[in-house]
């Protein structure tokens, strides 16, 4: 008997599995509704402000939608926590029909391991391009936190990978024992010949200062990128509220105030529209209940974010609770930024 590889039986689930997949309670459409300038409610606003806005939603065509998401890794460890209904095989074609219908320009993922990178490479081979590699061997092994961008609207003038360690340029752990990297790639926008870096990384979740460590070595970093930046990641930034007992960290306002200090502000904060969804990027019911797959999170516990340079316009910020056929494609929310590059 002839062997269908694994990968063509994934993939053939996707398919099916994306004919008639049904997106809910998704804040997509909530954002290009505020993103035209009929939506501008003038009674909200000072008559400066509304000008503002009004120009600001003139360059919207020249928007780049920008998607930080944490995928979760397929692994024995994992899985054994999980309901089977919440394995990658069948959160794989709801990210793909997610993907589909937010249609980001620049996709930031986070937890991929090399079997579930391949199928979502081969998924979106159509519109995607990938760079990144495993944080373990600069290979396959260990996660790819790496960086999808959109093949027709960008080229890829240079990719860098950089291990957040004594050895960035090569395969190395940080002085705690834990081995992350910074995926950074610098793309030239053909709908308006502008370049710019985008970045990715994934913090340790298990070691406050390794978290440190691995910040202190990016804001090294960006001072020597020339010109924008876009810098994602689930940053693992649990915040300083002390009356949160079931929160395991509170180091995450301390490194949240790092990077203004080499020019990058939160998206969240800094959008010029706003901000639509949840006030947290995981999926647990509330802070009794961390059990992924629940609910819309603890509000005020944003572990992902989406940073940017101050040549940056960002017009609106959006954490996403979208669930396909009922059920969330991953443990983290996906974050989205729209944004208009002036620099």
């Amino acid at each position: 008997m002839t062997k269908i590889p694994h990968l063509l039986i994934a993939l053939t689930a996707v398919y099916a599995s994306c004919l008639g997949a049904k997106v809910e309670h998704s804040i997509v459409s909530q954002m290009d509704h505020y993103e035209k300038e009929e939506s501008i409610d003038t009674s909200r606003f000072s008559m400066e402000e509304v000008e503002f806005r009004k120009s600001l939603l003139s360059s919207a065509p020249e928007k780049i939608r920008a998607m930080s998401w944490n995928m979760l890794m397929d692994i024995p460890l994992i899985n054994a926590k999980l309901d089977p209904k919440h394995f990658w095989e069948h959160r794989l074609p709801r990210i793909v029909e997610y993907i589909g219908w937010a249609e980001p320009d620049l996709i930031a993922v986070q937890e991929l391991m090399s079997h579930q990178r391949a199928q979502l490479e081969e998924a979106v081979k159509d519109t995607y391009l990938f760079v990144g590699v495993g944080e373990f061997d600069g290979k396959e092994a260990g996660q790819q936190n790496g960086i999808f961008y959109r093949k027709g609207r960008f080229e890829c003038l240079n990719q860098e990978i950089l291990w957040m360690s004594p050895t960035p340029e090569a395969p190395s752990p940080d002085p705690f024992d834990k081995q992350h990297t910074l995926t950074l790639v610098t793309l030239e926008d053909r709908l308006t010949g502008k370049k710019f870096t985008l970045g990715n990384c994934h913090l340790s979740f298990g070691s406050a200062d390794s978290r440190a460590y691995s910040v202190n070595k990016i804001i090294e970093k960006i001072p020597t990128i020339k010109g924008t930046v876009l810098l994602c990641g689930d940053f693992n930034t649990f915040p300083a509220r002390l009356d949160m007992a079931g929160l395991p960290f509170h180091d995450g306002s301390y490194l949240e105030r790092k990077f203004p200090l080499v020019g990058l502000l939160d998206t969240k904060d800094f959008a010029f529209i706003g901000t639509l969804g949840p006030l947290s990027t995981f999926t647990n019911a509330n802070s009794s209940d961390i059990t992924p797959f629940k609910g819309t999170g603890t509000p005020g516990v944003t572990l992902d974010h989406i940073y940017a340079s101050v040549d940056v316009m960002v017009l609106i910020h959006a954490v996403d609770p979208a669930r396909v056929d009922g059920e969330f494609p991953s443990d983290h929310m996906p974050v989205l930024a729209d944004v208009v590059l002036i620099g």
